[in-house]
């Protein structure tokens, strides 16, 4: 992102990983996960136990972690209001990668969003510097965060929180979509390639 000091950024988390003899990160990780990052003593199995009313997760839709276990806790444990929201474009540093949506997951925790509810779309359309218009054709990412193309769409309504619906023109299908993924139909996108994870 634009305004990201990447020099910085680096540093900061080269330091926090491997300064002094035993790193902060090698320690975590070696006291809580596995090799494969899979947890040694995971917590889901205990959080039923639990005496609260209430506990929030966030995520980022991109995060190597795995949602699915605060959707599988929200099932298992009827008596604790769960809360899930998801950071746009967001990875496991979530809060680096889009602070503004990060910080809208975080403040609507209390006050009971649908779960799985993504937030922090209208930054990074706003961040994107491009606008959209309804009946408009774009180009779109369309599949998964490992395996997607660019597709061609029609706008067919603006969600007003940076997300438009789109008509795609291979089958017809509707969804909602992140404006900032978004590419004028005349926009050369052979440099945009998929992220490693």
């Amino acid at each position: 992102t634009s305004w990201i000091p990447a020099t910085l950024l680096g540093e900061y988390l080269y330091r926090n990983w491997t300064s002094d003899r035993n790193s902060g990160g090698g320690y975590l990780q070696n006291t809580l996960l596995e090799p494969g990052a899979w947890a040694r003593r995971p917590l889901f199995g205990h959080m039923s136990r639990l005496k609260i009313s209430k506990v929030a997760f966030v995520y980022g839709v991109r995060d190597w972690m795995d949602s699915s276990n605060a959707e599988a806790f929200a099932r298992a444990a009827p008596h604790v209001a769960v809360e899930m929201m998801k950071v746009a474009d967001g990875g496991h540093n979530m809060m680096i990668d889009n602070p503004f949506g990060f910080a809208e997951a975080v403040f609507s925790a209390g006050a009971a969003p649908k779960l799985g509810c993504i937030f922090g779309y209208k930054f990074l359309l706003f961040e994107s510097g491009r606008s959209f218009e309804v009946g408009q054709e774009v180009k779109c990412k369309r599949g998964s965060p490992r395996d997607w193309q660019w597709e061609l769409a029609t706008i067919v309504s603006d969600n007003g929180d940076g997300t438009f619906t789109l008509r795609w023109h291979t089958d017809q299908q509707q969804s909602q979509e992140g404006g900032y993924a978004f590419r004028q139909v005349d926009e050369d996108v052979s440099n945009e390639q998929h992220v490693g994870f």
